[in-house]
């Protein structure tokens, strides 16, 4: 599967140059990002879904190879959602900006750094980068089924194939199950981040409850999602979607449980959303029932 895994480990990244103290939170994304020199937004902004930026994927003619320059600049001639810091709105564009700093702030780029940072010193083996113009997953998975964004009047299809690269730090990395519940256990053990860090992620953050696709009490931190559990407490974590697939998981607060539900159909609204929301709940809480 390639989303959330992209996002999910993008967040964490971008924390690592913050705990090496090469970027700062309240640092104006346009330090490392030419094309917002203008705009007052920030890297927290950005983390928190705070910015007002619009989003990209909808403006994106996805029959044509782009840079993420390209898909930035779409968002840009839109008008903002609303002002930087001043509502909650989720945005691909957060993310695909936020690929952009780790780019000019590491020197490397941004998917040899999360090789570097996330990705070997957890040991997700499973868990690789597409190249340029490669559609296919490699080895065996399973097939998905959607819309195609490319020609939405053919209906649901077979969407397996998908230009994973062209979603950059917003979408593009494949992973499995298996390396996400070991990706939660990672963060929230405490292998790719200081204390601190972790806690600002998780302390800083915005009542979101009924919004988007989020229930009521969840709240939003530095690109997770604290959500509440049937049994109690809640779990840490983050869903995703593409036109053939949805995601859902994270970390439970008690017990340590660790848990990733995956769909092969878009699931993010009415009850498929609901039905893999509660795959999560009942997972997370098998051993209160």
């Amino acid at each position: 599967m390639t989303e959330p895994v992209t996002r999910t480990c993008t967040r964490p990244a971008v924390m690592r140059r913050v705990a090496d103290g090469r970027v700062r939170l309240d640092d104006r994304a346009g330090r490392y990002v030419p094309q917002l020199d203008d705009r007052p937004i920030t890297i927290r902004q950005l983390l928190k879904q705070t910015s007002g930026l619009p989003e990209y994927t909808t403006l994106v003619d996805w029959t044509r190879p782009g840079t993420p320059e390209d898909h930035l600049a779409l968002a840009l001639k839109e008008k903002p959602v609303f002002d930087p810091g001043t509502g909650w709105g989720y945005s691909n564009t957060n993310y695909l900006v936020l690929g952009m700093v780790i780019d000019n702030a590491s020197g490397v780029g941004f998917r040899t750094y999360v090789e570097r940072t996330i990705l070997r010193p957890l040991h997700l083996d499973d868990t690789y980068w597409p190249a340029p113009g490669e559609l296919a997953l490699r080895g065996p998975h399973a097939r998905n089924y959607g819309i195609r964004p490319a020609v939405p009047e053919a209906g649901r299809l077979d969407v397996t194939d998908l230009p994973g690269y062209e979603f950059g730090a917003s979408g593009g990395l494949v992973s499995t199950p298996k390396d996400l519940n070991s990706f939660w256990d990672g963060l929230f053990g405490g292998r790719l981040l200081p204390d601190w860090a972790l806690r600002q992620m998780t302390r800083d953050t915005t009542e979101i409850g009924g919004r988007d696709v989020y229930p009521a009490g969840s709240r939003y931190g530095y690109g997770i999602a604290s959500i509440p559990l049937s049994c109690g407490g809640v779990y840490w974590g983050h869903g995703g979607d593409l036109p053939g697939n949805s995601v859902a998981g994270g970390c439970a607060t008690t017990g340590r449980r660790t848990m990733t539900v995956y769909t092969t159909t878009w699931a993010a609204e009415g009850d498929s959303l609901r039905h893999l929301q509660g795959a999560v709940d009942a997972a997370l809480c098998a051993k209160h029932r």
